[in-house]
């Protein structure tokens, strides 16, 4: 069986949605703790967790759309992997070589990669369902498993001990 694919990754419009409302959910705590322990002015306290709430997302949005870009994941037989970065109308940026780094985590619509370059550094790709289409996304995640499981595996015959005791 061959491992070897190839996958461009685009920004993701869910992730967006997803940050807004965990900006909610925290608009949300935050008012019912100020309630809950404050008997002065909860309209204060109100508008300024909705001030909070918006500076939160805006600035959590500025981070995302600085750091979400179009890449090509490459993998080839061996299991290496080739992070390509692409700019708007596909043309490289930046090329980098990457192995795979623990953890992994593959989830139905989630893979979390941790890579780490040849100087040992590590980075994390978070890639969404709705960032690949539907075949490079069953691939990447069946590589990403097949690559789990013989790494696995040579950990563990690693560890055994020689001799017959």
């Amino acid at each position: 069986m061959s491992i070897a694919t190839s996958v461009l990754v685009r920004p993701s419009a869910l992730l967006y949605w997803y940050v807004l409302g965990l900006s909610v959910c925290a608009g949300a705590a935050w008012l019912c703790v100020m309630v809950w322990f404050s008997s002065l002015a909860p309209w204060l306290f109100l508008g300024l967790g909705l001030v909070g709430v918006v500076l939160v997302y805006v600035l959590t949005q500025r981070e995302l759309r600085g750091q979400q870009k179009f890449f090509r994941i490459d993998i080839n037989g061996d299991g290496f992997f080739v992070l390509r970065r692409l700019d708007v109308w596909g043309r490289e940026i930046t090329s980098t070589s990457l192995s795979l780094a623990s953890p992994l985590v593959l989830w139905p619509r989630l893979l979390l990669l941790t890579l780490k370059d040849e100087f040992g550094e590590k980075q994390r790709l978070l890639i969404l369902r709705d960032s690949v289409d539907a075949t490079g996304f069953r691939r990447l995640s069946l590589a990403l498993l097949w690559l789990a499981q013989a790494h696995t595996q040579s950990t563990q015959q690693k560890n055994v001990p020689g001799g017959n005791f």
